[in-house]
């Protein structure tokens, strides 16, 4: 994937090495050591905090927070053994109401379960608690205090935040009779003495709600309480719903605990940050283009706090003409919020409402014709409400974000602004428990004043009962002639499914993207000048759906084109006669169903994620769906925890099991950076593809071979820990079409020169990114699928076996469990090489390998054996299947690789643990119990991923392995799986010559002008010594005067960080702190 605009791809991936070779080295060498001098010292000044001597007490970090010198030596003066006390006096609201159910003035006292800790929270769920707390290393760091300090201190604000949200759930009851939301936690792990599955524990959290209402001598309110898993562990199960505050009082069993969700438990990690931020890069494409127009600095003689303020959403300008500048003409996507309504909070009129287009019950709530509709708003946040002081004993440096957001926003003006400027959206839920509406602020002619109002709304939503989450929308990015061979036997040249008739016929894939040059020699169809709106398979060459939902072309070189063509790219300059051609795809004759998600403006503006995976699923006449893979280049560049998209992705796959997303991981991972897997590529469901390197001429002189890991590549695990991304593919560098809309019928050069790496002619180019590996691997599950529905899953050969459609799970686990993980490392070119392993962060369970996936006669390595859509029960007993290793028709692999795969529906967004049902994979070995291989390169069971692989090198003839499925914990009352075995199982033997697969040995091929470390390789190397001995003295020289300059500045630093080494030495990180550490 890749940031937009798409052509920046070739400046930001490509062609940072080749530079050295050039005769000028030394100059720029040196030129850049001095930028780069320059850009640290830049950087450390930009990071800084406010300094306790700042003379701006508002200078917000970049987490929204003020971290000015007082808040600071608040911070540091904390005595968690003294703590401030507070005034315990009764709270107007609940007293003033008659009907508030004789609950006293204490209702966290009151009710019959304890409240949760912020420490339990913040490992059940990421939100945006750590940064409305100050429990954060940028707080810690700033006020020279240990991470324990800090939870000691947030503890404090947490406990009167939840007494605060306990009054403003009675009072909804009481005054409105409207539920609020509660998390409901069991800290249990066992009822009468053995572990209890997540399906038991909930249905006993259910019953004993039910036993609270009885108690309060009423069932009506049952039918209002849905559930809704939030964690479901060994140590502790929870759930969230709406419920009656007084219900939620009554709630009584041993280990229980009961929390009002508060404004940050609701708001997702970063929102605050990601708001500023969204708005900050327009601002400066506004200020970058208003500076060019007028020729001088524009006015900053603003407060500034204005400054800040202006930030919030107000992302229109003036430029020194008086032409108003906005986002949209900037190519910056407006700023929007995905709104995640409670289980069971919506009337059918509502929904009715919304699915219409209607959002006016949400509305009228956010805008007041009465009274001050921020001074209402501020009543509910606790920061900012005037009845929270009763509790109120310290403040976190958030809080003055919120109040001056408030405070700019006291006007009637936000009335219109809310009612006229905001487009919403329902996005409903397969789970159909509850929706997400989506709401775009429409700023292209904001004014300063309406920066508050927008702020005032994110607080105004994320305060109502009905909420249970709200997040900023992600921004969203798009992230073969050597390629097809790699994937299909890893010999060069050899492509043994093509060979055989394996090419994609009678398969859909699904595309979404910039958009296609249909002229495109390609893609060109002489008899049809557009492919169809609707899915018809009977007509257009491969593009057999085209849905103009942004528009219906793409750009110059654009995204779409070459990531189609690695799928279903065809070579036919005459639009009727296929023929060979460098970029064919991976699956020439199957078919896209796309759908062009890019505007002419660059802009990627994607419909609802349902209906996006919608496309291509059913024909014309609404038969049966067609599309049963969808490949996604594209996600979320700056949200890498599981969010609301993940969560729609997952749900999507778990109502259509049949299908399977195939999601390009990203491009995020460059300096081997950790967890950079943005959402929907970290979805549970889905297969996330990272990239490696590709072979021969689609390398560059500087890049190692095909056993690398492209730098690029973003990396896991997720935030939860899962394995991520799941597998790896060829990414860089890819040839494939090149879109020239102003050239019809563009095609490969004459002259047969094909481009350089990163390079294009005429009708090719040449990309680097995940963006790339993700079709190939999506066209191989389409070939995977072809392989099922033509029946040669028997004995290897076409019709051996009665045709089957296989599902999702199946088909992600048959690329998994061929995947080969003998990647020797990741390329960071002049930064060395990162060492990489199986299961880890970088190659995931490996790169794809269909040699090694099924059988086909004479053409792979192993047999193959699968069990689909199986189903376990809660409370069953494992299920077992059988293996024999049988060499005797010619097999001699000596490795057995089991994978089991399962889809399950979608986990709460910010979870910690996302994985609901807890399936277990295990082997044994000649009916031997005490000896148990566990998956996933662990020792014991794997309670994180849903994909879980055992490999058995060194396996002999005539040995019977017993594959184990266990239902362990299920959090519902069953779960369908897949499993996949390969090995030799008396297939024949491999007439493919693998001695020279090109993964094996260290291998180090560059381009076509040397072979390993030789060609022009060494002529390069030779330069680069040459560069190094002349540009060294001044190197040195630089390099001394800049450790002098930093030897000085921190020195200070140093001295008072030796004061607390030793308490930094033993204190945990916030990290652990997360995981339960607490010293």
């Amino acid at each position: 994937m890749i940031s937009r605009p798409i052509r920046l791809r070739r400046r930001c991936d490509c062609s940072r090495e080749r530079w050295l070779g050039a005769s000028g080295s030394a100059v720029r060498t040196l030129s850049l050591f001095l930028i780069l001098l320059s850009a640290s010292s830049f950087v450390q000044v930009q990071g800084r905090l406010s300094s306790p001597g700042s003379s701006s007490s508002h200078a917000p970090s970049d987490t929204g927070t003020y971290l000015t010198q007082q808040h600071l030596q608040s911070i540091a003066s904390f005595d968690p053994a003294n703590p401030p006390q507070r005034p315990r006096t009764s709270s107007s609201r609940a007293t003033s109401t008659s009907s508030a159910r004789d609950l006293q003035t204490s209702p966290t006292d009151n009710a019959k379960c304890r409240p949760l800790q912020i420490a339990e929270w913040l490992r059940l769920l990421q939100s945006e608690t750590d940064a409305e707390f100050d429990i954060t290393e940028e707080v810690a760091e700033a006020a020279g205090v240990d991470p324990t300090l800090l939870l000691a201190r947030a503890q404090l604000m947490w406990q009167d935040t939840t007494d605060f949200e306990w009054d403003r759930a009675i009072a909804a009851t009481a005054e409105r009779n409207l539920p609020a939301p509660f998390v409901v936690c069991m800290e249990q792990p066992s009822l009468q003495g053995r572990l209890q599955s997540g399906f038991r524990r909930r249905k006993f959290v259910r019953d004993r709600i039910r036993d609270a209402i009885s108690d309060m001598g009423g069932d009506e309110v049952w039918r209002k309480v849905i559930l809704r898993t939030l964690y479901n562990g060994d140590d502790m199960f929870c759930v969230y719903s709406l419920m009656d505050a007084a219900v939620a009082q009554n709630i009584d069993f041993d280990g229980c605990a009961v929390q009002p969700m508060t404004m940050s438990m609701k708001l997702m990690p970063r929102t605050v940050q990601m708001l500023l931020d969204k708005v900050k890069e327009c601002k400066d494409e506004i200020d970058s283009k208003t500076d060019r127009n007028n020729g001088s600095d524009r006015q900053r003689q603003r407060r500034e706090q204005d400054t800040v303020l202006d930030l919030l959403l107000s992302d229109s300008d003036v430029n020194g003409n008086g032409d108003v500048l906005d986002c949209d003409a900037l190519n910056v996507a407006r700023p929007a919020a995905d709104i995640i309504l409670c289980p069971g909070s919506l009337t059918y009129n509502q929904i009715s409402a919304l699915g219409a287009g209607d959002p006016s019950y949400i509305v009228a709530s956010l805008t007041s014709k009465k009274g001050n509709q921020a001074s209402s708003i501020a009543e509910q946040v606790y920061w900012t409400s005037t009845e929270a002081e009763q509790y109120r004993r310290t403040e976190s440096a958030r809080a003055e974000y919120w109040r001056e957001a408030l405070e700019e926003a006291g006007s009637f003006r936000c009335n219109t602004v809310i009612e006229t400027k905001l487009q919403w959206s329902v996005r409903h839920s397969d789970d159909g428990d509850f929706s997400v509406l989506r709401v775009v602020y429409d700023a292209s002619t904001a004014e300063q004043w309406e920066s508050g109002c927008v702020g005032s709304l994110i607080a105004g939503l994320a305060v109502r009962q009905d909420v249970c989450g709200l997040e900023i929308a992600a921004d969203i990015g798009v992230s073969n002639y050597n390629a097809n061979w790699m994937v299909q036997s890893g010999v060069q040249d050899e492509t043994p499914w093509t060979d055989v008739g394996l090419d994609g016929e009678g398969q859909v894939v699904a595309l979404s993207d910039t958009g296609i040059d249909v002229n495109n020699c390609y893609f060109y169809d002489a008899d049809y000048e557009k492919p169809s709106e609707y899915l018809d398979t009977n007509g257009h060459r491969n593009i057999a759906m085209y849905r103009s939902y942004a528009d219906d072309k793409d750009e110059e070189l654009g995204h779409g084109t070459h990531v189609g063509a690695i799928i279903v790219g065809n070579r036919a300059p005459d639009g009727k006669s296929e023929e060979s051609g460098v970029a064919n795809g991976i699956a020439p004759a199957a078919k896209l169903a796309f759908i062009d998600i890019s505007s002419t403006a660059g802009q990627l503006s994607p419909p609802n994620d349902n209906e996006v995976l919608s496309t291509g699923r059913v024909t014309r006449d609404r038969s049966s769906p067609a599309a049963h893979i969808h490949s996604m280049s594209w996600g979320s560049k700056n949200v890498f925890y599981y969010n609301n998209a993940a969560r729609m992705f997952d749900n999507f796959m778990f109502a259509n099991d049949d299908f399977l997303a195939v999601v390009a991981a990203g491009n995020e991972g460059l300096n081997d950076k950790e967890t950079s897997v943005g959402a929907p590529g970290n979805a549970k469901n889905v297969l996330s593809v990272g990239a490696s390197h590709s072979f021969g001429d689609d390398l560059e002189q500087s890049q190692l071979g095909p056993s690398y890991v492209a730098d690029f590549s973003s990396r896991g695990p997720t935030s939860d820990g899962r394995i991520c991304p799941d597998v790896v593919a060829p990414g860089k560098y890819i040839l494939s079409a090149a879109a020239r809309p102003n050239n019809p019928g563009a095609c490969d050069p004459r002259n047969g020169d094909i481009p350089e790496p990163s390079g294009d002619t005429d009708g090719l180019y040449s990309q680097a990114g995940s963006s790339m590996s993700a079709p190939l691997v999506a066209g191989s599950a389409a070939l995977i699928r072809q392989y099922f529905e033509e029946g040669w899953h028997g004995d290897g050969a076409k019709g051996s076996e009665s045709p089957m459609s296989p599902s999702g799970a199946l088909v992600k686990a048959v690329l998994i469990n061929g995947a080969q993980a003998d990647l020797i490392g990741v390329d960071n070119g002049r930064k060395g090489i990162t060492e990489v392993k199986p299961y880890d962060n970088n190659q995931g369970f490996g790169r794809v390998s269909l040699v090694d996936s099924v059988y086909i006669k004479g053409k792979t390595d192993v047999s193959l054996k699968y069990w689909d859509l199986e189903t376990l029960f809660d409370g069953d007993a494992a299920k077992t299947y059988q293996v024999r290793i049988n060499k005797s028709r010619g097999c001699d692999a000596d490795v057995l690789s089991v994978t089991l795969a399962w889809i399950e529906e979608g986990s709460a967004p910010g979870c910690t643990k996302c994985l609901l049902n807890d399936l277990d994979l295990y082997i044994t070995e000649d009916g031997r119990e005490s000896v148990r291989y566990h998956p996933n390169g662990r020792s014991i069971k794997d309670d994180v991923n849903n994909v879980e692989r055992v490999v058995i090198d060194g396996v002999s003839d005539g040995s019977e392995y017993t594959i184990h499925v266990d239902p362990y914990n299920l959090n519902s009352l069953s779960q369908k799986y897949a499993v996949v075995a390969t090995g030799c199982f008396g297939g024949v033997a491999n007439e493919i010559d693998t001695s020279k697969n090109v993964f094996l040995g260290d291998s180090t091929s560059v381009r076509s002008g040397g072979e390993g470390n030789g060609g022009s390789t060494n002529s390069t190397t030779k330069i680069i010594i040459i560069v190094c001995a002349s540009c060294g003295g001044a190197i040195a020289l630089c390099l001394g005067l800049a450790l002098l300059r930093r030897f000085r500045q921190k020195d200070k630093k140093a001295k008072s960080k030796k004061k607390r080494k030793k308490t930094e030495e033993q204190a945990p990180s916030i990290a652990e702190l997360r995981r339960g550490k607490t010293g």
